[in-house]
């Protein structure tokens, strides 16, 4: 038995439409010209194919990008995908105009902005690997310095309790240093600072 195949030439306005696309339909939507705001989100986006609009019915007003471009100037052919809604002109400041920020990351693939989220997850370990790397270089020398002045007793405690240097500090840091100062003068101390 022979299979064949047909092949459904779609054209990009069905195709964007079938995908979720909103086909712009001058009749429903005004098509704003660009003002600071939307000229400034282009800028920082490097989106040329973004677009306002004001909706008819519902007097909204609705940042999108072109899917497929207009054939005609009213905005007429073209499929949008509406990024978000407000309540009034953005170079009006409405109350629910939304952030700058988070508008580059709504306009941003998905794609880039899990690689964003992936290289600040590592930029933060490397953050904690450092400050650990810093904490037992100090802890090394800390417990040399005391083994030095003939105090094995500190020295070992240092190393064996898990003394934390100022990088990764906060109360533990603290603790420890309370705790160090005391025992080098003399004062005894009941309680040695733990993790």
């Amino acid at each position: 038995m022979e299979i064949h195949y047909v092949e459904v030439g779609l054209e990009p306005f069905e195709l964007a439409v079938m995908a979720g696309g909103l086909p712009f339909v001058p009749e429903r939507h005004e098509l704003l010209p660009d003002g600071e705001w939307l000229s400034h989100l282009k800028r920082r986006t490097g989106m040329d194919n973004l677009l306002m609009y004001r909706h008819r019915e519902v007097g909204s007003f609705v940042v999108a990008g072109w899917v497929v471009p207009p054939k005609e100037p009213c905005g007429r052919g073209g499929v949008v995908i509406e990024l978000e809604g407000m309540s009034g002109p953005p170079d009006q400041y409405p109350r629910d105009l939304p952030d700058m920020q988070f508008m580059v990351l709504r306009t941003s693939p998905v794609g880039d902005q899990a690689a964003a989220m992936k290289k600040k997850m590592g930029q933060r370990r490397e953050e904690q690997r450092a400050k650990r790397l810093a904490s037992l270089t100090r802890q090394r020398d800390v417990a040399e310095h005391f083994r030095r002045q003939g105090r094995e007793d500190l020295g070992a405690l240092i190393v064996g309790q898990g003394y934390v240097g100022p990088e990764e500090g906060g109360e533990q840091f603290d603790a420890w240093q309370s705790f160090l100062n005391d025992r080098a003068a003399g004062r005894t101390v009941c309680t040695v600072p733990t993790r």
